[in-house]
């Protein structure tokens, strides 16, 4: 083991130094995977030149390599080295929960006092930084006219979950299913309409206004409508109607698949950090969401974990190549 030791000796100490940031590759962020791979490249390009391009080089130039010069010199101080590690572990431990979190959000994150503009579009409008979308796409084995009608219906279904976040965790949600009643609650409701036996009474009903003098063609629009129960106010009813292009606007259709109604949520918070922290259960009852303001909060809610799983790796990489090389 000491000869294998004295081999991987001088390769393995460039490797601890090129590993120091792998543990930020297990993250979820593309951007410390990036930076971790590229230390490690960078630091292991700089060692191949010091061991073997710079020596080849001064002996292809033919240069004198300079005497050592007496002084102050640096010595392994393992104790104090391993004192001073522990203490930057527990600074860093310490400090992280205090540290203020920076949202990606456009908006300035301190400001004493927003423009009026700004405030009155937050206060009667919405915060953009904190929006985000429910995407409603239609069943398999939906039995709607279109997919896009199959899509509202299920915007209607979506709609009632999201509703349960307001006011305590949201402030505003907007969608097109709040429009549309589901496809089980019109199929509910035109059984009860179907056990009152509206068809006998507008009859009774039309009989009445001509014993009292009335033209009861006056009022034909209005029995034959509320004796109708089977044109039911569906989705694709919606979609053909006066309210068919804004709803259109909520579609969103990708490429080879189903077509999808946004809903937008407003969350609860300030400047991209929603107030509510959901937890997995939470989330599960509720339709995806989707922006900037669930990416912070998801991640407010796993730095502690994703922090310590980089620690812990980074430790145990250390401790590998620091055996491998005794």
């Amino acid at each position: 083991r000491g000869r294998l030791a004295g081999l991987l000796g001088p390769v393995l100490a460039p490797l601890l130094m090129a590993g120091a940031l792998l543990p930020l590759a297990l993250g979820p962020y593309p951007l410390w995977q990036r930076w971790a791979w590229v230390w490690a490249g960078a630091f292991l390009v700089q060692a191949l030149i010091m061991r073997w391009v710079a020596p080849a080089s001064s002996r292809l130039l033919k240069l004198r390599a300079e005497e050592p010069r007496p002084g102050l010199g640096v010595r392994p101080m393992p104790v104090i080295g391993a004192v001073v590690i522990i203490a930057l572990i527990a600074a860093g431990i310490w400090a992280a929960p205090k540290l203020d979190y920076r949202s990606p959000a456009r908006l300035p994150v301190v400001e004493e006092a927003l423009p009026p503009a700004e405030a009155a579009l937050r206060q009667h409008f919405f915060d953009a930084s904190m929006l985000v979308e429910a995407h409603s796409e239609p069943a398999a084995d939906h039995e709607a006219p279109s997919p896009e009608a199959a899509a509202l219906e299920a915007a209607a279904e979506d709609i009632a979950r999201l509703a349960a976040l307001v006011p305590a965790d949201a402030r505003r949600i907007d969608s097109p299913g709040s429009f549309v009643l589901p496809r089980a609650e019109l199929e509910a409701r035109k059984a009860a309409l179907a056990k009152l036996g509206l068809g006998e009474r507008m009859e009774a009903l039309q009989l009445l206004l001509v014993d009292q003098g009335l033209r009861a063609e006056a009022f034909s629009e209005f029995i034959h409508g509320a004796a109708d129960i089977e044109d039911l106010p569906s989705a694709q009813a919606a979609l053909d109607g006066p309210l068919g292009p804004w709803i259109g606007g909520a579609l969103r259709q990708r490429e080879g698949g189903a077509p999808a109604i946004a809903s937008q949520v407003e969350l609860a918070g300030e400047d991209g950090l929603p107030t509510a922290s959901f937890d997995d259960e939470r989330l599960a009852a509720l339709p995806v969401l989707r922006g900037p303001a669930m990416a912070a909060m998801l991640d407010r809610r796993e730095l502690g974990d994703r922090l310590g799983i980089a620690l812990v790796v980074g430790l145990w990489l250390t401790a590998f190549l620091v055996w491998l090389a005794s």
